[in-house]
């Protein structure tokens, strides 16, 4: 189970009995919490439910250690219910025909929200003694507020929205360097592809 499916998979598996419940867990607690726009209280709701759910899994398997530790001490999922199984990717260059390398080009794939940290590169870009440019890949809440803080910052940023995965790799592999700023990450994909 992954997502909301994950809740009703759990709970329906343990009403009838299922005797293995696995639940995927990639995504570290507090991550949750600071990307969250619901108030207070149902946070606090939809964490106790979380906790409901994960309990009621067999096993859960975690994309990383860290992510494990994280269900075990902010959910109490029994240490020997939970494991780690690293994500892992074919070769991301595969069929892809990289765009020229650029000197001065930074690739930032991600969802657009302030938890994902496309706000660093840009403060970061504004700082530096030699301008580079920035690419960034992927949409979400938070884009309007980062290109309008580009523009503030005076720095050269194009913001692409959501691309197809082969465009999105075509992109990090022309870049002189990818970054991934993600302020909570459990692992994440991007740092693969992008190595």
């Amino acid at each position: 189970g992954n997502f909301g499916a994950g809740n009703l998979l759990m709970l329906g598996g343990l009403a009838a009995r299922v005797p293995v419940r696995v639940i995927w867990y990639h995504t570290m607690a507090n991550a949750s919490r600071d990307d969250t726009t619901r108030s207070r209280w149902r946070y606090e709701l939809l964490r106790a439910r979380k906790a409901l759910v994960y309990r009621a899994a067999s096993q859960l398997v975690a994309n990383s250690d860290a992510a494990r530790t994280d269900a075990i001490t902010r959910f109490h999922v029994i240490p020997a219910r939970a494991s780690t199984f690293h994500n892992s990717i074919p070769d991301p260059r595969n069929g892809i025909e990289p765009l020229p390398r650029a000197g001065d080009l930074i690739a930032c794939v991600g969802r657009l929200t302030r938890l994902k940290g496309q706000h660093v590169v840009l403060e970061a870009m504004s700082r530096m003694a030699k301008p580079v440019r920035a690419s960034f890949v992927g949409d979400g809440p938070a884009r309007r507020d980062l290109e309008a803080l580009a523009v503030r910052l005076g720095v050269r940023a194009t913001f692409h929205g959501a691309l197809p995965r082969p465009e999105a790799l075509r992109i990090v592999a022309g870049a002189t360097v990818a970054v991934v700023p993600t302020l909570s990450e459990a692992f994440g994909l991007v740092n693969l592809e992008a190595m």
